[in-house]
């Protein structure tokens, strides 16, 4: 498909069962580092009569996630949460027009499922304005489900290792003739 991005995407169902209709869509987006990257971003449905639920994979990498956890509504962002008290950073550092940088490489902590995320939010209500780094820890179980597990303006001891593939380029579709 040609839009104004690239997207691919399909759409299936086990017909040999009552099984819901399978939704899946990736494409480029707009990051909230807008100067530095486009993300993938995901899009997976499943249907059931006239029920639509949105389900994993969200994102493709850590930085995605936190940039999908970022730009959605707390009504989302809570599910892919590991606690409600999450609400009140979601509150802080989401908006209608959310800016940031990711100026720091994603670390991978000690604790073999959890990676940090910094993000050096800029505050587009007043000139985009710098403000303090906020670190995200999120839990990454493969291949792609994701959870916030908590959020600090300080960065965990714990997370020290850099892991720049953790937010190298994936896609779910083998065909790469639509990248460019």
């Amino acid at each position: 498909m040609r839009a104004e991005t690239y997207i691919v995407g399909s759409i299936g169902r086990d017909w040999r069962q009552s099984s819901p209709v399978d939704v899946l869509i990736e494409f480029t987006e707009r990051s909230i580092d807008g100067g530095a990257h486009n993300r993938e971003a995901v899009r997976h449905f499943l249907i059931e009569g006239d029920q639509v639920r949105r389900v994993d994979p969200v994102a493709l990498s850590p930085r995605d996630f936190v940039d999908e956890w970022l730009t959605r509504s707390w009504d989302e962002s809570a599910t892919w949460s590991a606690s409600p008290s999450l609400q009140q950073w979601h509150r802080k550092v989401h908006a209608d027009f959310v800016a940031g940088e990711f100026d720091y490489p994603t670390m991978h902590c000690q604790t073999p499922d959890l990676w940090q995320v910094t993000v050096a939010p800029s505050n587009a209500q007043k000139n985009f304005e710098a403000e303090p780094d906020v670190y995200f820890l999120v839990r990454w179980s493969p291949p792609y489900h994701f959870k916030m597990v908590e959020i600090s303006d300080k960065s965990w001891p714990r997370c020290n290792q850099k892991d720049p593939e953790a937010d190298a380029w994936r896609t779910l579709f083998n065909t790469q003739e639509w990248r460019w």
